[in-house]
């Protein structure tokens, strides 16, 4: 009989073969695009699922056509980096607007829901550990309404834009490109900082490479 720790060397020598073996590159041409319950348009581009051996995050893509919403759902922690179209997202109750380059941080378990009320469809990308947190029951997804198209009363009843933090602690909820510092690094290419008024630990770096 085996012991513990010599199938842990066995299981490190299977990981390793999977991270060695796996895709490097997700290509749109390659995406699975369906409709979910969450959004009327959307594709996993990295995930287990699509064979990339992440450590528990993923990477998707999802599309909002014009006049239509996403659904309202609360989960773990997300990144949301818009690629074109305008609107607003809700948050716990309180409005952030977006533009093409707009960052979002969602923080764990708040309630939200995309809108967009532009005049051109509304591309995003989405990145969770919904993976991680599944597998040390922590992930919690609850759907509180689905997606579907604007009703132009209850988008006109929305307040206006407050403040790009959160009430809760003063954390950034919303950076737009615009707002965003280019530091001095080159290391991996442009660096943006997406730092706010707010402590050094939780400034954001994005890289283009």
């Amino acid at each position: 009989m085996s012991d513990f720790y010599t199938a842990w060397l066995e299981r490190s020598k299977s990981n390793q073969k999977i991270v060695d073996e796996a895709p490097r590159v997700a290509r749109g041409k390659d995406l699975k695009w369906m409709r979910t319950p969450q959004d009327y348009k959307a594709a996993l581009m990295i995930a287990p699922e699509t064979g990339f051996p992440t450590g528990g995050s993923c990477l998707m893509r999802a599309e909002i056509p014009v006049g239509w919403r996403t659904g309202k759902h609360s989960h773990g922690e997300e990144a949301i980096y818009v690629e074109s179209g305008e609107g607003f997202m809700i948050l716990d109750d309180k409005r952030y607007d977006f533009f093409p380059g707009t960052i979002f941080h969602i923080p764990y378990r708040s309630t939200h829901q995309l809108f967009n009320s532009g005049k051109a469809p509304v591309g995003y990308l989405s990145g969770l550990a919904w993976h991680l947190e599944a597998d040390v029951y922590m992930g919690k997804i609850e759907q509180l309404g689905e997606c579907g198209e604007n009703d132009a009363k209850v988008l006109a009843a929305f307040p206006k834009e407050e403040s790009q933090n959160w009430p809760e602690d003063g954390r950034r909820i919303s950076m737009h490109q615009n707002q965003q510092e280019k530091s001095d690094e080159s290391k991996h290419g442009a660096t943006n900082r997406m730092a706010s008024r707010q402590p050094a630990w939780r400034s954001v770096r994005s890289s283009s490479i």
